[in-house]
């Protein structure tokens, strides 16, 4: 399970793709599913963490 996309992350990946020529849109995609990811896994955590310490 991933984080959706955004609106935000959505306008940075093509400012990123369309205005950036020296970034190649495999590279961008690859960064905003790595980003996805971890924050998936962040929020993952820290709602684990937060269980432990309430009981």
């Amino acid at each position: 399970m991933t984080v959706p996309l955004a609106t935000p992350e959505i306008r940075h990946m093509l400012e990123r793709i369309l205005f950036r020529a020296k970034t190649h849109p495999a590279f961008v995609w690859a960064c905003s599913r790595w980003r996805r990811s971890h924050q998936t896994t962040a929020a993952s955590s820290h709602r684990k963490k937060r269980l432990e310490t309430q009981l």
